[in-house]
């Protein structure tokens, strides 16, 4: 995934998805996890809206992004 977007998707992103907010607690648990291990995120369904915004929600939160995302419905 990406781990920068240029100026003018930044502000799309930030209007989309910036009112979605995540507990600190469980980013603070995915960075422990991340560090003494390899973090997998499982997704329930295969979008690119859901693609977009999980990209954009680590990358806010300084998560580890997924280096590969696929599967089969």
């Amino acid at each position: 995934m990406h781990d920068q977007y240029g100026a003018m998707l930044r502000p799309i992103f930030a209007r989309l998805f910036g009112s979605i907010h995540y507990p600190a607690e469980s980013a603070e648990k995915v960075r422990e996890f991340a560090r003494t291990g390899i973090v997998v995120y499982v997704a329930r369904a295969r979008s690119s809206l859901a693609l977009l915004y999980f990209n954009h929600a680590l990358e806010r939160l300084g998560l580890p992004l997924p280096e590969f995302v696929g599967g089969i419905n």
